[in-house]
């Protein structure tokens, strides 16, 4: 799960998940600011997402990138979303 800066791109902040979690996640410690929520696996281990061969996918879904405004000292609960696997 990572934290993406709608504005420059950059990714802010991630949070590993796993199935033994239930793929629960936390991004923590984000300045207030406008930022996209994504999520993709790392198949071949060589610390780059979101490339062919993952599966990934954005809060709201994979076309349509929702920014989300965080205000400060907000907390956001229940920004989940589906992953699409273009490689299977």
């Amino acid at each position: 799960m990572l934290a993406i800066d709608s504005y420059t791109s950059q990714i802010v902040s991630i949070d590993s998940v796993t199935y033994s979690n239930m793929y629960a996640y936390t991004i923590e410690n984000i300045s207030p600011g406008s930022y996209i929520v994504g999520a993709s696996t790392d198949r071949d281990n060589d610390g780059d997402l979101f490339e062919p061969d993952d599966a990934y996918g954005y809060y709201m879904d994979t076309n349509n990138k929702v920014i989300l405004e965080l205000k400060g000292n907000q907390n956001l609960k229940g920004i989940n979303f589906q992953l699409i696997d273009i490689a299977q």
